[in-house]
């Protein structure tokens, strides 16, 4: 069996958590011996027998995939979708189904709403993504496999150290996180707060009323993205708490890491966050109200060491564990794949 990888966007024009997931993954196959590579595209003597795409493809990626002998699978990513509440997802679905029946085709195709259906596997990271999807896409049990994120060895072995007096949130500076809205919200409480991250620009607007901030804040400190695991476990571990108030999200990476290291967690009241982490973690709401996110904040600081992570997540290759069985299983599976079936 060979595996090809692909993703939409270069890692190198777009940094974010799927650039772990990916390279977790290749570990994890590399590991149970199965060859994998990835996607060259100018190459065109390049085989193998599944295309395991990492997000939403477009329905012609999976179109010609299948019609050149390959089985398909993805692992979707539903940050928007998994985070709306339900009568957002009931409109949009009745949306989707009203353009379905009275719009052109291609219009299906350009949002790829079909393209979960034609997969030969479906992979979610939580029940929760798997109950949405299947919603909102109709998306087949036997389809459907529950993939989980792991972490690095790096946060599973991270020693026991004295807390700091800091919070800490790591993610991308942008709108979706919130990390402006938390770092007035932390100013304003003065509550000591390490951002760890950077933007997706160099030149953004929303970063620059970040930085802004920051330079005219005692409490809001600005790290720039740390790439070395080791390092960032010890800012986990040296942290009095993790936060992290995002709109959206599907399991927060950063969450599931600052857990390993034992770091009490503060996230959106948002039902994603519940799905995934439970009662080992304390909940804020989404709000544009800064006082009021700021009294949460207080709260959470002065009550941290008595709210512990009582969950230790599993490292990727234990969370990952069953996916060479599954992607054997793909392999074997009928392929009734017909290209006239469908319209490119």
């Amino acid at each position: 069996m060979k595996v090809i990888l692909n993703h939409s966007t270069p890692f190198a024009l777009a940094h974010g958590g799927v650039t772990n997931i990916v390279n977790r993954t290749k570990d994890v196959l590399d590991n149970a011996g199965i060859e994998v590579e990835y996607l060259r595209w100018w190459d065109d003597g390049q085989k193998g027998d599944i295309l395991f795409h990492f997000g939403r493809p477009s329905l012609s990626l999976v179109t010609f995939a299948k019609a050149a002998g390959y089985k398909v699978v993805a692992e979707h990513v539903m940050t928007g979708l998994v985070s709306r509440p339900l009568w957002k997802r009931r409109c949009q679905k009745v949306i989707i189904n009203n353009a379905r029946k009275h719009l052109p085709s291609f219009i299906s195709q350009v949002f790829s709403w079909d393209v979960l259906q034609l997969m030969d596997m479906n992979f979610f990271p939580s029940d929760w993504d798997a109950t949405v999807a299947a919603h909102m896409f109709n998306v087949e049990v036997d389809k459907t496999t529950i993939l989980p994120y792991g972490v690095n060895d790096a946060f599973l072995k991270i020693k026991k150290q004295d807390r700091g007096d800091y919070l800490v949130c790591t993610a991308t500076i942008t709108p979706r996180k919130r990390v402006l809205q938390l770092a007035r919200a932390c100013d304003l409480a003065r509550v000591p707060l390490k951002v760890v991250g950077k933007a997706y620009a160099q030149s953004d607007e929303y970063f620059d009323k970040f930085q802004s901030l920051v330079n005219s804040s005692s409490y809001v400190k600005h790290v720039p993205h740390v790439s070395d695991q080791d390092t960032l476990a010890e800012i986990y571990r040296g942290a009095r708490g993790f936060v992290l108030i995002s709109s959206m999200e599907t399991i927060s990476q950063s969450a599931i890491e600052a857990a390993a290291c034992g770091t009490p967690l503060l996230l959106s009241d948002l039902e994603w966050a519940h799905r995934g982490f439970g009662n080992n973690a304390t909940y804020c709401p989404v709000t544009e109200d800064i006082a009021k996110t700021a009294g949460y904040i207080q709260k959470f600081y002065a009550d941290a060491e008595n709210h512990p992570v009582k969950w230790i997540p599993p490292s990727w290759s234990e969370a990952r564990a069953h996916l060479p069985e599954v992607l054997e299983r793909v392999l074997k599976s009928d392929n009734n794949f017909r290209l006239g079936l469908r319209t490119v």
